[in-house]
């Protein structure tokens, strides 16, 4: 996956689970996180925020995350430890 690809994905997950619950303010946090380059980060809140207030995620929005995780070669325990709905 590319640097764009992944920016782009991180920008249309992270508003996917702002209709969902995922507070505004951490939306704000998530796309200062990926314009200053920092993807992974990014995704490490995104997946600590859907923890820490315990929202649910669908299976295609696993995939997505597994999908793009694995791309970034970040660790399975981020996206493994979200509740299903």
């Amino acid at each position: 996956m590319k640097p764009l690809e992944v920016k782009a994905e991180l920008h249309r997950l992270v508003r996917e689970f702002a209709t969902s619950g995922f507070p505004d303010r951490d939306v704000q946090i998530v796309d200062e996180y990926i314009e200053v380059g920092e993807a992974g980060v990014a995704f490490e809140h995104i997946c600590t925020q859907m923890l820490e207030y315990d929202l649910a995620i669908t299976d295609l929005q696993r995939a997505a995350l597994s999908k793009l995780g694995t791309a970034m070669k970040l660790e399975p325990r981020y996206w493994n430890r979200l509740r299903a709905t």
